[in-house]
């Protein structure tokens, strides 16, 4: 079972948001933002194959349908979503290429985006204080 649809047994705010959003892929790591006006996961296929992070935005009472992220790629796998309480800055996990590396090399790594005016930046990979270095 999904997190999302385990989610459905609860009686909270993206109650409704939940009914129309679980599927059967796997969907999981839940993160909001502390307003509940934001809310990104996970989903996958078996085996976490294509994995991509999903957002979906309230507006008023309603919740927008998920969609992948802006910056998603299908050449790459982004997974672990956490979103700030601010809602700005989403980290994540993936397996890009950071720069300079060989684009055969399939790391994970942590990653940042943040949202400027509206839109979602190109991720950054964190430095090699918290990553590998290369």
């Amino acid at each position: 079972m999904s997190l999302l649809a385990l989610l459905l047994l609860t009686a909270d705010p993206i109650d409704g948001f939940m009914r129309e959003v679980s599927s059967e892929l796997n969907d999981y790591n839940l993160s909001d933002d502390k307003d509940e006006q934001r809310l990104v996961f996970g989903r996958s296929e078996a085996e976490f194959r294509n994995a991509k992070i999903y957002i979906a935005e309230r507006h008023g009472k309603r919740w927008s349908l998920p969609r992948p992220i802006s910056f998603s790629d299908p050449r790459y796998s982004d997974s672990d979503p956490w979103l700030t309480p601010d809602g700005k800055t989403l980290f994540f996990i993936s397996d890009r290429p950071a720069p300079g590396r060989a684009e055969e090399r399939k790391d994970y790594d942590i990653w940042r985006s943040q949202l400027i005016k509206g839109k979602w930046s190109t991720p950054v990979r964190l430095d090699s204080n918290v990553n590998s270095s290369g």
